[in-house]
């Protein structure tokens, strides 16, 4: 027992450290990834072919890729086109691509949720399309988008381990460097897999409160 501490004790500044790594590229890949998503929602929904049709069939090929042959498309091919990527920049872009249209997928279930009572109603008062989806839509397709979109940005927690086959010093990447270093897998892998279950987590109980918001915003 004694001897599990230790190791966990003098391995964890290291993971800690790849764990700020993970963190950094989760938070930039939602950020960035929202509205972008938000866009490829809205155009799936467009009403002309000539952008719900392309856009609709790269949704369909990027969601059909796996996630680690987007990374090496973005940092083995993009230089050979003159683009020299940095590993944590080529992994917000690969991983954004991968995530961006699943998110909008949660996106475009929330809006077909929406009664169309309420399109008519916003298109009555000749409300600007903007302004109409920001201030009427989004809003009410709100409760459905989050429980979905909150399932795929747990999606990028897990699947940012991958980013540590382009050289990232995520967490994963640098457990498994100390796992070949110490020979001991079970303490380290325990307590990366304490600390994966533990970000998911803090997105699960911001599902719920934003949830909870809602239900009492609805009820007032």
């Amino acid at each position: 027992m004694e001897r599990s501490l230790a190791i966990v004790t003098s391995a964890a500044p290291y993971i800690l450290r790849g764990a700020t790594v993970t963190v950094e590229l989760v938070v930039l890949v939602i950020l960035i990834g929202t509205p972008m998503a938000l866009l490829v929602a809205v155009a799936r929904n467009s009403r002309y072919r000539l952008i719900a049709l392309p856009i609709g069939l790269l949704s369909w090929a990027m969601r059909g890729l796996p996630p680690l042959v987007i990374l090496f498309f973005v940092y083995f091919v993009a230089p050979q086109a003159g683009f020299d990527i940095n590993p944590f920049p080529a992994a917000v872009i690969g991983m954004t691509l991968y995530m961006t249209f699943y998110l909008a997928e949660a996106v475009r279930g929330g809006l077909a949720a929406i009664d169309e009572g309420q399109r008519l109603a916003a298109r009555a008062l000749a409300l600007p399309r903007g302004r109409a989806f920001f201030r009427v839509l989004l809003p009410q397709a709100l409760p459905a988008i989050v429980p979905p979109y909150i399932s795929y940005t747990t999606e990028i927690v897990k699947d940012s381990a991958l980013t540590g086959s382009i050289a990232v010093p995520e967490m994963m990447g640098n457990a498994s460097q100390l796992i070949m270093r110490t020979g001991r897998p079970f303490q380290i892998l325990l307590f990366v897999g304490l600390l994966y279950v533990l970000l998911d987590a803090l997105l699960l109980i911001a599902q719920a409160k934003a949830e909870k918001r809602w239900q009492t915003l609805q009820r007032h």
